[in-house]
C-alpha cells in the first residue's frame, strides 16, 4: 500500500494586527509577490506599515496590501474608503498591474488621488444603518517599492451592487458580481434588472452578471455586460476563472432570512450553476452551463486547461454531479451548521462540459470550502470544519481547543479520479484556552477565524483569512485578543509534492 502523503509545514505566517481587519482575496505576481485585498476599521499594522480608516468606528475601508516572499515584510499598503462601509473583495495581478474590484457604500469613495460618487447621491442614505452599495473596480500599477492607483470605475445603480470577482487576461479585465438595482449602469452599458413578478413589497430580484473592461492604460472602459444567472434571484457569493477568451462564472441562488447567504429550500430553478462564455470583442456569448442541484452553493471556480474544477458544499441529504451521488454524513437539514464539501473536475469539451470525479468531505457537523487553486495536477482547497471530518480516506480530527478549525487540502488529478492526500489543520493550539463569553448567536460562535483565499504559484501555497484569539502555524502561534474583532493572517508553506 502507497504511503499518504504528508502535510508540508508551515514557513510563513504573518499577521496585520489592529482594530479590524481580514483579507477577502489573495493574487500572486510574476515576481512571486502576493497581493492582498480586504476590509479594516481602525489603524492595522502591516508590518511597519500602518492605515488608518477614514472615520473611525463608522464602518470599514478597503484595502491592498503588497507582501514580498524574498524581504518576508510587506511592501506597500493602500487604502480605499469613504465615510461608510467600503470593502475590496477580489484581485487580479497581470504583470506589473494590479486589479481590486468590491463595492462602496459611501457617497464619495477615494481611490488614491481619484474620486467615485455613488448613483445613490442623497447623503442621508450613506449611514450604517442604511446603506446603497455601488461596484468599484480599480487598476494599481506596482513600481516595486511602491503602487499608484491610476484609474477607478464605478458600476451600479440606485440599489445594492456589489462586485465579488475579478480575472484579467492581457487588456481585458472581467468582472463578476451581482447587481440589485432596477438598472444598473457599466459605462454605456446597461443591465436592466430580469422581468419577473416579485412580490409587491420588494424591489427587483438581484441577479449576479459578468463585465468586461478594456483597460487601455491611463484608464478603463467598459465594454459589455451580461446577467449570467438567468430569470433567478442571485445570493452574495460567486467567483470567475479566466482562460484566453473563455470565461468560467459559479454563483448562487438568491438568499433567504438566513444572515449566511443561502436558503436551505430552494426551486429547481434556482440552483447553483457554472457558466462557460467566450468574449467576441464588443459581446459575449454563452458557450454551456451547467446546473448543480438545489439545496448546495458552489464558492470558487478554477480552470487549467481544459478542466474546470469547482469547490462548494450541500446540506440535502443527497448531491447529485454528474453520474456521481454524494450522500450527506451531517445530521439534519439545517443549511448552517450540517453541511459536506465537495471538489469537481468537469472536463470541457468546447460546447459543453461534463463531470470527470468528484471528491467529498465532512463529518456529522459543517464542513466547508472557501477557496480554491490549482498548479499542474495539484488542486488546494481551504475551508472550515466543525469538528471532525473525513476528506476522502483522510481524517481530520476536531481541534481540542476550539470546535471550529481552518483547513487547507491538497488532492491529486490523476485524471479520471481525483483523491485527497492530506488535509492541514488551522486552529488555535492545544493549550489555548478560550474567552468565558457566551456567544450571542450561531455566527458570533463560529466565525471568530475564517479562511478566505487559497493561491499558488509553482510549490509555493498561501492562505489568508482573520482570526480572533490565537491560531497555530506550525512552530507559529498567532494571537491577537480584541473582543468581536478581527485580525487578517497571511501563511504559507512550499509543498514538494511527495
Amino acid at each position: 500500500m502507497t504511503a499518504r502523503a504528508q502535510a508540508p509545514p508551515w514557513q510563513t505566517a504573518v499577521a496585520s494586527l489592529g482594530h479590524f481587519c481580514t483579507v477577502k482575496a489573495t493574487a500572486i505576481g510574476p515576481e512571486g509577490d502576493v497581493y492582498l485585498v480586504g476590509a479594516f476599521a481602525g489603524t492595522p499594522h502591516f508590518g511597519q506599515l500602518v492605515l488608518n480608516s477614514t472615520e473611525k468606528g463608522q464602518g470599514l475601508d478597503a484595502f491592498v496590501a503588497k507582501w514580498s516572499p524574498a524581504s518576508q515584510q510587506f511592501v506597500w499598503a493602500k487604502r480605499i474608503g469613504g465615510t461608510a462601509s467600503d470593502e475590496a473583495q477580489a484581485v487580479a495581478v497581470y504583470g506589473g498591474a494590479v486589479y481590486v474590484t468590491g463595492r462602496f457604500s459611501s457617497l464619495h469613495l477615494r481611490v488614491g488621488p481619484l474620486t467615485l460618487t455613488n448613483a445613490d447621491t442623497v447623503a442621508s442614505e450613506h449611514r450604517l444603518d442604511k446603506e446603497t452599495t455601488d461596484v468599484f473596480v480599480t487598476k494599481l500599477t506596482d513600481a516595486g517599492r511602491t503602487a499608484a492607483f491610476i484609474w477607478a470605475q464605478r458600476a451600479g445603480g440606485a440599489k445594492d451592487d456589489t462586485g465579488l470577482g475579478v480575472a484579467v487576461n492581457g487588456a481585458q479585465v472581467y468582472l463578476m458580481g451581482v447587481c440589485s438595482s432596477p438598472v444598473s449602469q457599466f459605462g454605456p452599458c446597461s443591465l436592466p434588472a430580469p422581468r419577473g413578478e416579485p412580490p409587491e413589497d420588494a424591489g427587483p430580484a438581484p441577479q449576479q452578471f459578468v463585465a468586461k473592461l478594456t483597460d487601455a492604460g491611463a484608464s478603463g472602459r467598459f465594454d459589455w455586460v451580461v446577467p449570467t444567472s438567468g430569470r433567478q434571484g442571485a445570493g452574495t457569493a460567486g467567483a470567475v476563472a479566466v482562460q484566453g477568451a473563455d470565461i468560467y462564472v459559479v454563483g448562487n441562488p438568491a438568499n433567504d432570512d438566513d444572515s449566511d447567504g443561502w436558503g436551505d429550500v430552494a426551486r429547481t430553478t434556482d440552483s447553483p450553476y457554472v457558466t462557460k462564455l467566450t468574449d467576441a470583442g464588443p459581446s459575449a456569448r454563452l458557450v454551456w452551463t451547467q446546473r448543480i442541484a438545489s439545496g448546495s452553493a458552489v464558492s470558487a471556480v478554477a480552470v487549467s486547461g481544459a478542466k474546470v474544477y469547482l469547490a462548494g458544499w450541500f446540506w440535502q441529504d443527497t448531491l447529485r454531479l454528474g453520474s456521481t451521488v454524494l450522500p450527506k454524513t451531517a445530521s439534519g437539514r439545517n443549511n448552517l451548521v450540517n453541511q459536506n464539501s465537495f471538489v469537481a473536475k468537469l472536463a470541457d469539451a468546447g460546447a459543453r462540459a461534463d463531470y470527470v470525479w468528484v471528491q467529498q468531505a465532512g463529518g456529522t457537523g459543517s464542513c466547508r470550502t472557501s477557496g480554491l487553486a490549482v498548479t499542474g495536477a495539484r488542486v488546494y482547497v481551504t475551508g472550515s470544519v466543525w469538528g471532525s471530518a473525513l476528506f476522502g480516506t483522510v481524517a481530520l480530527a476536531a481541534a481540542p481547543s476550539a470546535p471550529l478549525t481552518l483547513y487547507v487540502a491538497r488532492l491529486t488529478d490523476r485524471g479520471a479520479t481525483g483523491r485527497y492526500d492530506w488535509v492541514s489543520a488551522v486552529a488555535p493550539p492545544r493549550t489555548y484556552v478560550p474567552p468565558r463569553e457566551k456567544p450571542r448567536n450561531f455566527r458570533q460562535m463560529t466565525t471568530p477565524n475564517e479562511v478566505n483565499t487559497v493561491a499558488t504559484r509553482g510549490s509555493r501555497v498561501y492562505i489568508a483569512g482573520g482570526f480572533n484569539g490565537q491560531l497555530q502555524f506550525g512552530a507559529r502561534v498567532l494571537a491577537f485578543a480584541v473582543p468581536t474583532n478581527l485580525a487578517a493572517f497571511l501563511a504559507s508553506f512550499t509543498d514538494s509534492g511527495r
